[in-house]
């Protein structure tokens, strides 16, 4: 594009993800000059949303040839790149201009695919939408609040969740009472248990002020009566300043409660479709959650209080871009940085692969740094999430209705072999969850995506294996596990499967950057949206306070 030559913006965004987008929406709102790049031929990066047929063809060019890697890099600096950028006029202020190489970083790596669609079903099949990091949010909370405060909103469309379901160790699947109807009528708690749930869910939801302008709404946790009235209030708000004071661990603190096992459960799946794990969990930081999903619940008469977005992850993605181009933010597709001008190792300018020459205030963006001169190079970590997408024609979990979202627990041996669990040393937890999504392809087809995240890096393919072979054969032990198989022999088996892609999705940290880049990077998770905003919103406030400087 010719306008790009010798222009000036005051921030360059790269890539389109979730954090990227909310950056680009909040800055261009605030007045200042955005320039949004993507190196991929759609919105939302590792964050988009893309139908089967595309995810194909993405997966096969980028990923399946080289499995991850990235290509080496040719680290020495252009002389000729630098005479020419020292050369314009915007930039003969600078003394001690370096050109830095870059590359963007690839997140997923050990990309292994199961393909059993035939002709003819490939045909319908290629229109599933497959939801690379999906994303469920409270009705009520920080996410919501970001979307109004964008009228991003006005661009998407909603789902509520229909069930949130809980796997137990024994393999049988439990629906968690999310709202006041479902606790009453539920035929696995006690009247005791059901009296005991909903006066905790009461008493924390004195904690959240905002939960009075929902009151009296149909199907909530709680009718007009309950919340309104100051003398119980009163008491309720004594009660918190006394859960408060207590030093006791969650478990105990429960114990004195009267929970059993099986509300301990429900509590926790609640807090793991929150994004928290129950295991750092503050009696503080529990009645704080949970008063926020009654908020929630009343909200928008969504029984279960979470959203998912009807078209995914990537559609919020392109509706926050949307809303940055309305305030003059300018977007390129398949252009992406090749070098970062830097003037003291602080960032002044870049060279994208068209080797357009953009002088800038800042760039942000997660980018791996070659820097010779500097024997400075970004490293990266181990952290991440083994991923499984599956298409199915009939649902795992029944009815199979709607979005069902689900959580598990697995004990995870701390030796180096988990094939041997004989007298394993110590156990670790960890988490499993997961969305089964029913999507409607035309008048005569019906698709169930199913998609399944562990976060145990080095035996999180086997922890998928088995909670995959609980679900499908309920009367299977937790520690009984066929090792003559791995998990894409066993999905080539699992009835009903037409499409599975099982990767592994890093997340990347650089341990150094350079004066004005920004590299905002979640965990993505299924909670990512709803839990982790601050750290955008505290990137959006660095940047703002660099630049009026």
């Amino acid at each position: 594009m010719e306008e790009l030559k010798d222009a000036y913006f005051d921030v360059v965004v790269t890539k389109t993800g979730l954090p990227e987008s909310v950056l680009a929406a909040l800055l261009a709102s605030s007045g200042k000059s955005v320039l949004h790049l993507d190196s991929n031929p759609f919105y939302g990066s590792d964050w988009a949303t893309l139908s089967l047929g595309k995810l194909k063809n993405h997966f096969a060019s980028c990923y399946l040839s080289q499995n991850g890697a990235t290509k080496p890099r040719d680290t020495t600096t252009s002389t000729e790149l630098q005479q020419m950028i020292l050369q314009k006029e915007q930039f003969q202020q600078y003394n001690n201009i370096n050109i830095v190489p870059v590359e963007e970083i690839r997140t997923f790596s050990d990309v292994q695919i199961v393909d059993l669609c035939s002709a003819v079903e490939d045909e319908w099949l290629k229109s599933t939408l497959i939801d690379l990091t999906p994303q469920i949010i409270l009705a009520s909370g920080q996410a919501v609040d970001m979307l109004v405060r964008t009228q991003a909103s006005s661009h998407l469309e909603f789902r509520g969740v229909d069930q949130v379901l809980y796997l137990d160790s024994s393999g049988h699947t439990e629906r968690v009472p999310t709202s006041r109807n479902d606790i009453f009528r539920s035929t696995l708690l006690t009247p005791s248990e059901k009296r005991l749930f909903m006066k905790f869910l009461k008493t924390c939801a004195v904690y959240e002020p905002s939960l009075f302008q929902y009151e009296g709404r149909d199907g909530g946790l709680l009718s007009a009566g309950q919340v309104v009235s100051s003398n119980e209030e009163r008491g309720e708000k004594e009660q918190l300043q006394e859960w408060f004071a207590s030093v006791q661990s969650l478990d105990d603190w429960l114990d004195k409660l009267g929970f059993t096992d099986r509300l301990k459960q429900y509590l926790f799946a609640l807090l793991g479709c929150c994004g928290e794990r129950y295991e750092s969990c503050s009696v503080v930081h529990v009645v704080e959650r949970i008063s926020q999903y009654c908020c929630a619940v009343q909200r928008f008469r969504i029984s279960s209080g979470f959203l998912y977005c009807k078209y995914g992850t990537g559609d919020i993605c392109e509706a926050l871009c949307r809303r940055c181009a309305v305030h003059g933010g300018v977007y390129i597709l398949r252009r992406q940085v090749a070098y970062l001008i830097c003037d003291s190792l602080q960032v002044i300018g870049l060279v994208t692969d068209y080797g357009d020459v953009i002088r800038c205030s800042g760039v942000v963006g997660c980018l791996h740094y070659f820097m010779p001169t500097c024997q400075i190079e970004t490293t990266i970590n181990n952290k991440g999430m083994w991923r499984l997408y599956m298409i199915l024609d009939r649902p795992i979990l029944l009815p199979g209705k709607g979005v069902d979202v689900f959580t598990t627990s697995r004990s995870v041996p701390v030796h180096d072999n988990i094939a041997n669990e004989q007298s394993p040393s110590q156990q670790s937890t960890c988490w499993v969850q997961g969305i089964q999504i029913e999507q409607s392809i035309d008048s005569s087809h019906t698709a169930y995506v199913f998609y399944l995240f562990c976060d145990q890096v080095e035996h999180g393919k086997t922890i998928l294996k088995k909670t995959l072979e609980q679900w499908t054969n309920p009367t299977l032990e937790e520690n009984t596990s066929h090792y003559s198989i791995d998990l894409m022999s066993f999905l080539r088996q699992l009835p009903g499967l037409k499409y599975a892609m099982l990767l592994f999705h890093r997340d990347w940290e650089p341990s150094f950057s350079l004066g004005h880049h920004y590299c905002c990077s979640l965990t993505k998770d299924m909670h990512s949206m709803q839990s982790q905003l601050g750290k955008v919103y505290t990137c959006f406030e660095n940047i703002l306070g660099d630049l009026q400087t």
